[in-house]
């Protein structure tokens, strides 16, 4: 790589946001978030009487005199794709939706980054997990009252997948991850606090890669609030950053994760850096403050220095500084006067914003909306609207010469430069303050120069089930008959290698964008659920070109495609030996006698029973007694794949990739070279949400119809009491006797509660040991009754 100002000194402590994902009220995206930003969103919205009592907000709730029907909530909280993680309904129902936000959030950003937890490519990785979030109100308003009534092994298991002890050991235990797993908590800060505890740690080595997640979610939904005198609330339902008329804040939702990784590993790698983190700053105000919730211009002022330092740049290389900016009457000059200790004389004036006027205030992930915001303003060279400032707070000592508030949209000056600032600051005294970069172009182009446009590529694409493979194929079908200036050479290497591999399967092999999205809009029905590790059989019918042959098994060897058998019938004997010397793993070679049966013994070295078969040459007509003779040798393929000699030779490449292709649909898994590809920003995997959610209107109705129902106990069967057992424990209604454990998502904790429960029943105590080898309901009742005789 030829020398760049990235190896500078002066990027010794930088680190790369490499991927990112977020969603909040009306926009479950980035994109989205852009636009909404771009056209001056508010997310704040007023609630009619019939939704305030519909939501459950009690009449002496809604009568207080200073109480406020507005909410900035999200859209579709109650839904999650638990099966995707592999989480139980019950699970999923108990669990807070911050963690499942969380989850979603990082897979995507994930995903954005290029890499896939579980990939061979992030095996000897070692990956910290950085969580926080605010303790969870689901728990207190919608799981405590029905776990508080549950034993003690029912409230164990609501616990930890709603205390805040556990918000990162549940993403690394989901996604693998075995670097440090940290919980941070320090207010309105905690989401900024993240990144840069997550740097800390790249920077020391603590680990190779870093993950900083947080979630807000506010319970109950569309009460509103109480705009208490002298609270940070705004009585009149909006936050006006720096404004005259500002009164408070109002709660808001939200949740965002960034990957990050050493700025030399990035660029090593091939990542695509969204932008670069120059330097960050922690501080706290300690006791220089009127009191503990008061904050203070000294404090966040120390914060500011010190990530600029760390940058090694002056404050009038910083163009734009995105606030913490909560729209309160005090707590905006004061942090007016924190950047004025540190910002000097200037050219031209720093500029200021703050996206709580669109949001309002997500509380513990109120940094991460920040940064993100900031991310994407650089990214475009475009400074979003501060929305409801109209005149500045006369309280706020503001020199012209060194800030102006973002009144208006525009595009970034050119004399702002490339930097810009992040305040986030935590009730209780904790501030936090990041610099980050614009990522140069040359970043980017340098590493794809090499790629080829216009030759034929296998485009591979997956999903847990039919109906998610069917929102994925019609989301890159629009994409890509929209056209696209990336070669699809380097989409192939991404589609293939970043993301998850799941069963059902669907793969196009093309030469332009354009031909692949009408291809997959045509047939975005179609899915193919690909066979449980099959194995590669090359069957030589008549013998070929040496050239040819060579040609087909480097193009297998390219793509990690070892057959395990080398079969041949007739004249292609010689050139299915030849072909099985070429191979660096010599497969098995099977001659197929037709003509005596007797000598085609079944093979037992190797299980190939399960498998696709590469017929060469392709024109020759497979007779029936051939297929009788490879069964008879234990082949019995599901999938045939012939294949032919192209003219010229060359044509062989197009070829190739249309049986990758096919190879890829029928289960192999093959590997597509590199060949200097970078890592793209390419859709994420569309989540099949669902509602799983408990209100606490229903438990107490589920309480009071418990306490009703006097009827007389049924008599039932030992099966159907095991049964039902394990559909309680799983929240699953429909579960049959011979489903799974495991595959139903069932964890140590589940076990648990399915012991206690039989041994309440039964009176029989059964051992987590003698529990590990019971997979389904079924096999409990045989050792129930084993254990009775």
């Amino acid at each position: 790589m030829r020398s760049s100002p990235w190896l500078d000194d002066a990027y010794s402590n930088a680190v790369a946001v490499v991927g990112m994902s977020g969603r909040f009220c009306n926009a479950p995206d980035l994109e989205q978030y852009w636009q909404n930003l771009c056209s001056g969103f508010e997310a704040a919205r007023r609630l009619s009487p019939e939704e305030i009592k519909t939501n459950g907000c009690p009449a002496s709730y809604a009568s207080h005199p200073s109480y406020v029907p507005v909410c900035a909530q999200m859209e579709d909280v109650d839904k999650f794709d638990a099966a995707f993680f592999n989480l139980s309904p019950g699970e999923a129902r108990e669990m807070d939706p911050q963690l499942r936000l969380m989850m979603e959030s990082s897979w995507h950003a994930f995903e954005n980054a290029g890499y896939v937890p579980g990939n061979p490519d992030m095996q000897n990785l070692r990956v910290g997990v950085f969580a926080g979030a605010a303790p969870s109100s689901y728990w207190l308003c919608n799981v405590g009252p029905d776990a508080f009534n549950n034993t003690g092994t029912a409230f164990h298991r609501s616990a930890i997948v709603n205390g805040q002890d556990f918000l990162s050991s549940w993403i690394s235990y989901k996604f693998g991850f075995t670097g440090p797993s940290l919980n941070i908590q320090t207010a309105c800060s905690t989401g900024l606090v993240l990144v840069a505890s997550a740097c800390q740690h790249l920077l020391d080595y603590s680990c190779d890669m870093a993950l900083a997640a947080t979630a807000s979610v506010i319970n109950p939904r569309g009460w509103g609030y109480v705009a208490e005198s002298g609270g940070i609330l705004a009585p009149d339902g909006h936050c006006r950053p720096f404004d005259a008329a500002a009164g408070g804040t109002l709660p808001g939702e939200g949740a965002g994760a960034v990957v990050l990784k050493r700025l030399a590993d990035a660029i090593e790698d091939r990542d695509h850096i969204q932008a670069v983190i120059r330097g960050y700053g922690i501080s706290n105000d300690a006791h220089r403050r009127a009191g503990f919730a008061a904050p203070c211009a000294e404090g966040q002022a120390a914060a500011i220095r010190i990530a600029q330092s760390m940058a090694n740049v002056e404050s009038r290389d910083v163009g734009y500084v995105e606030a913490h900016g909560t729209g309160t009457y005090l707590g905006d000059p004061i942090e007016i006067a924190g950047l004025s200790q540190v910002f000097g004389e200037r050219s031209e004036p720093c500029v200021i914003g703050s996206v709580k006027g669109n949001l309002g205030h997500l509380g513990n992930a109120a940094g991460m909306a920040s940064l993100l915001k900031v991310i994407l303003m650089l990214r475009h060279r475009y400074i979003p609207a501060t929305i409801n400032f109209n005149m500045l707070n006369p309280a706020i000592d503001l020199d012209v010469r060194r800030f102006r508030i973002a009144h208006g949209a525009a595009a970034w000056p050119e004399g702002l430069g490339n930097m810009a600032g992040v305040s986030a600051f935590g009730f209780g005294g904790t501030n936090c303050h990041v610099v980050l970069e614009r990522t140069p172009e040359w970043a980017q182009a340098e590493a794809s120069a090499n790629m080829r446009h216009g030759v034929m590529a296998p485009l591979c694409f997956s999903a847990p089930d039919a109906n998610g493979l069917h929102r994925l194929m019609k989301r890159w079908g629009k994409l890509l008959e929209n056209g696209s200036k990336t070669a699809l050479e380097e989409m192939a290497w991404n589609l293939r290698h970043t993301r998850k591999l799941f069963p059902c399967r669907y793969a196009v092999a093309a030469s332009s964008a354009n031909e692949a999205g009408t291809i997959l809009r045509e047939r975005a029905y179609e899915n193919t659920p690909c066979s449980d590790a099959p194995q590669l059989v090359l069957l030589f019918t008549d013998a070929v070109d040496a050239t040819f042959l060579k040609s087909i098994t480097s193009r297998l060897q390219r793509h990690h495609l070892c057959p395990a058998v080398v079969a041949a019938y007739g004249e292609g004997s010689a050139s299915a030996k030849a072909a099985r010397d070429l191979f660096a793993e010599a497969p098995l070679y099977l001659y197929l006698d037709v003509d005596h049966a007797s000598k085609n013994a079944p093979c037992s070295s190797t299980n190939i029973s399960n498998c696709v078969c590469l017929h060469i040459p392709g024109n020759a007509h497979i007779a029936p007694e051939i297929i009788d003779t490879l069964a008879a040798r234990g082949l019995r393929p599901f999938r045939w794949l012939p294949l032919e000699a192209p003219t010229p030779i060359d044509g062989l490449d197009d070829i190739f990739s249309g049986l990758v292709a096919e190879f890829f649909m029928a289960g192999l898994n093959p590997i597509i070279p590199r060949d200097g590809a970078r890592r793209l920003v390419l859709p994420e995997y569309p989540f099949t949400r669902e509602s799983h959610w408990l209100s606490l209107k229903t438990n107490q109705a589920a309480m009071q119809s418990t306490q009703d129902d006097t009827t007389e106990p049924q008599q039932n069967s030992a099966e159907a009491l095991v049964l039902d057992i394990w559909r309680e424990a799983f929240s699953v209604p429909s579960l049959l006797v011979d489903d799974d454990f495991y595959v139903m998502g069932g964890t140590s904790m589940t076990a648990v509660q399915i012991l206690a429960d039989v041994e309440n029943v039964f009176g029989i105590r059964i051992s987590m040991t003698e529990f590990s080898s019971i997979r389904t309901a079924s096999q409990m009742l045989d050792t129930l009754v084993r254990k009775a005789e």
